[in-house]
């Protein structure tokens, strides 16, 4: 907790030091002078003039072993303790430019005034200086990002111009605790550089400051310079080689088919790790949830495309291996093991990887024709030699294409309308008024087609008769 330092007997005019003991708690952050006086005095001539004198050599005592510590106090208070005393006297914690030497004395005269109040003469006293150097206490600090549920994305409010490192650092973090409870809780405090700022975060300062990001305005900042760098950084970190190779995305845009900020070109190699960033109004975010931010069940990062299911995407696709349906780096997966064939869809794999991963849907999808060989999805009947057309959209064999027969186009079906007019009297009169009693109805006849050529034929099969009426004569 600290170390007491003990002096012998000082006489300093007719007050002398008994004991002294200075105590620094670096947790708290605060210090603790305790100096042990004893006056003698015959009479109270000199009194005030030797306590004052007291106070200004033990505030002075608690300054000097500050300095000594490289400690800067904020506050400090006072606690005089005395057996001639009923209570303790003391001072609570106020600025240092508030509790001099002489308020201290001011102070502890206004309270020796009292009757109740004995004088410090003729028995050993503590005299106790505590200091601060901040103020202790509060709630926790409140947290700068902001997760929108709705969009997946996490924004933080960056004044010092570092948003971009910000947002990378969030989904890198994103990307490193995937999985754990408390997910959100650690990218948090990670992102708001807390206690719990780990290795990579500093990393990342150290990026910024290497290419004077700090500097950089953000209406004059290159993405396209700098995002190519920053992603050779990332590839380099030992303690990133668990994710693979990094990409950075930069969009503007929540549609997926709208042409990307960075890359804007085809990439010279299938990276492992996506890093999504958002930029609008010349601030980056992090997309936490990318799925959410261009609101699809699934995409494609090689084609910029949304798709409904990952094992049914195009057979074209460059990411793609065909026999797995994943998405890797170097498409297909290598040929580094003997050949292993299944016994439910008979497809030959020549890695081990490669046939877990094809376990799941893939294999419950697609299966080997024994006979031929082809690939072909189990829920479609299958015929050797023949193949979907991509031209006329039907399957057939080596034949040519043929044009489809036009489908009759479905008829709509005829509404009959009628239209019809009451003709009442009024009857006996009842609570809410009379009542009217029908003696003649007239209807009118006809349909949709019919009224659409503004004709009335008595020969339509919708319409039959044009007008009918019926009376109480009927």
């Amino acid at each position: 907790d600290g170390w007491p330092i003990k002096n012998a007997p000082i006489q300093h005019r007719k007050s002398t030091v008994i004991e002294k003991a200075f105590v620094f708690k670096p947790k708290f952050q605060t210090t603790k002078t305790r100096t042990k006086f004893l006056i003698q005095l015959k009479n109270n001539s000199n009194y005030e003039d030797i306590l004052l004198e007291i106070c200004r050599k033990s505030l002075k005592s608690s300054d000097d072993h500050a300095k000594t510590l490289h400690y800067t106090p904020y506050s400090r208070s006072i606690a005089i303790v005395s057996p001639n005393l009923i209570d303790p006297i003391f001072i609570p914690y106020r600025k240092l430019s508030e509790l001099t030497a002489e308020n201290v004395v001011a102070c502890f005269s206004k309270l020796e005034q009292s009757a109740s109040t004995a004088s410090l003469l003729g028995a050993p006293f503590y005299f106790e200086v505590n200091t601060l150097s901040k103020i202790v206490g509060g709630a926790n600090e409140q947290s700068n990002l902001i997760y929108d549920s709705a969009s997946g994305l996490m924004d933080n409010f960056s004044p010092d111009r570092k948003c971009l490192f910000r947002a990378i650092s969030v989904s890198v973090a994103q990307l490193i605790y995937q999985g754990n409870v408390n997910c959100r809780r650690i990218v948090t405090g990670i992102a708001n550089q807390t206690s719990r700022k780990s290795e990579y975060l500093m990393l990342f300062e150290n990026l910024a400051t290497h290419f004077k990001l700090h500097d950089k305005n953000p209406q004059d900042f290159d993405i396209l310079y700098y995002a190519p760098l920053i992603e050779s950084y990332l590839n380099s970190l030992a303690i990133l080689s668990d994710l693979g190779k990094f990409r950075l995305i930069v969009v503007n845009s929540r549609n997926i088919k709208d042409v990307w900020i960075y890359p804007n070109s085809e990439y010279n190699y299938h990276p492992k790790t996506n890093i999504f960033l958002y930029y609008n109004n010349f601030h980056f975010q992090s997309i936490i949830e990318p799925k959410k931010f261009f609101n699809v069940r699934n995409f494609c990062t090689e084609c910029r495309i949304s798709i409904k299911d990952i094992h049914a995407h195009s057979s074209s696709c460059k990411a793609k291996c065909l026999s797995c349906s994943r998405q890797m780096l170097n498409p297909p997966c290598p040929k580094n093991s003997p050949p292993i064939e299944c016994s439910k869809c008979t497809m030959t794999f020549f890695n081990d990887s490669c046939f877990e991963a094809h376990k799941g849907q893939t294999c419950k999808r697609y299966a080997k024709c024994k006979c031929c060989g082809e690939k072909h999805r189990r829920s479609l009947e299958h015929i050797c030699g023949w193949k979907f057309c991509v031209r006329c959209k039907v399957t057939h064999g080596p034949r040519s294409c043929h044009v489809r027969p036009l489908k009759s186009p479905k008829q709509s079906p005829k509404h009959r309308i009628i239209l019809y007019d009451f003709e009442t009297t009024l009857g006996p009169a009842m609570d809410n008024g009379q009542k009217h009693i029908v003696n003649y109805v007239n209807c009118q006849f006809t349909c949709q087609v019919c009224l659409d050529q503004d004709v009335l034929r008595n020969d339509c099969h919708s319409c039959h008769s044009l007008n009918k009426s019926w009376s109480v004569l009927d």
